[in-house]
């Protein structure tokens, strides 16, 4: 998708959220969330977009999902947020363009081509992948019973088993068939 169609149509999202009273900041936001949605539709299937996919989290997350929640009328008892929308966006919405600069100077710079083709000789074997699988499952089972300072390790410990899994079906390995049922 051409870049300037995705900036012109994120900018026409963010004049309209402000002239319909949004937050100048959010409606920022929410214009980058949009540009950063097209940009990451149209390198699908063209490149790896692995920075553009982080940034297009990161606006659903710190962005779309406050807003939602600003300007909702359900209020939960517990899951609310703590701080009004001017205060949060002031934060949020600049370190989000912030970390938008880089992606997209980057971007353009990175070959995945050759950086999957590296990771064919750094000697990975199966039996390293297996290994990764099982300790993410031991990690996620008992995680539960650890002390709570610790879950959170335990918790990203338990993401090995996808590092693993997804490293048999790069590899085509013939024991990644019985991951499918998992």
């Amino acid at each position: 998708m051409n870049k300037w169609f995705a900036f012109l149509l994120a900018a026409i999202i963010t004049a309209i959220y402000y002239l319909n009273g949004t937050y100048y900041l959010t409606a920022l936001g929410l214009g980058l969330m949009v540009f950063s949605f097209l940009d990451f539709v149209g390198k699908v299937g063209h490149t790896i977009p692995i920075l553009e996919t982080m940034l297009f989290i990161a606006c659903l997350q710190w962005v779309l999902g406050p807003y939602l929640d600003y300007n909702s009328v359900y209020q939960h008892y517990k899951y609310y947020m703590y701080v009004n929308e001017d205060e949060y966006m002031n934060l949020v919405v600049p370190s989000l363009f912030l970390f938008a600069i880089p992606v997209y100077y980057f971007a353009n710079k990175i070959n995945y081509a050759i950086f999957l083709e590296r990771l064919k000789y750094i000697g990975l074997t199966e039996r390293v992948a297996i290994v990764l699988i099982i300790l993410g499952f031991f990690a996620d089972v008992t995680g539960r019973f650890v002390p709570s300072f610790l879950k959170f390790i335990f918790f990203l410990l338990s993401g090995t088993k996808y590092i693993g899994a997804l490293f048999l079906f790069s590899v085509n390995s013939k024991k990644s068939g019985g991951l499918l049922f998992f």
